[in-house]
């Protein structure tokens, strides 16, 4: 089975991970960018881990960059899943996006996410 565009589009949206279902892990899936999403909460949420992981190392969490926070957090974090973070947070349910949002690299994060 897959999610998102049929083969026939890739061109125009990608190759897709294979991801295993949760619900039957035998079971593989196909699932390509379109459904490469994170919900507004969940990167609200991820705002929260990265303050509490920055304070637990001591370090000011306001000035830390997307560019830092990728090998710092979300690398580590997806690290050995074969996936990008919006796939592992939603395995059991990849998200669709409905909006594309881009960022530059060397913007603080949480203005990034304020905004």
């Amino acid at each position: 089975p897959s999610l998102g565009c049929p083969p026939d589009e890739t061109a125009v949206s990608g190759q897709p991970q294979v991801i295993k279902v949760q619900e039957s892990p035998e079971e593989w899936q196909k699932v390509y960018p379109t459904y490469w999403a994170v919900s507004l909460h969940q990167i609200q949420e991820l705002n929260h881990k990265l303050r509490d992981h920055y304070s637990s190392l001591g370090d000011d969490f306001s000035k830390k960059t997307l560019r830092q926070i990728v090998p710092d957090y979300i690398q580590p974090e997806t690290q050995g899943h074969g996936v990008g973070y919006a796939l592992k947070e939603n395995q059991a349910k990849p998200l669709r996006a409905s909006l594309m949002i881009s960022h530059c690299w060397d913007e603080i994060y949480d203005t990034f996410v304020d905004h």
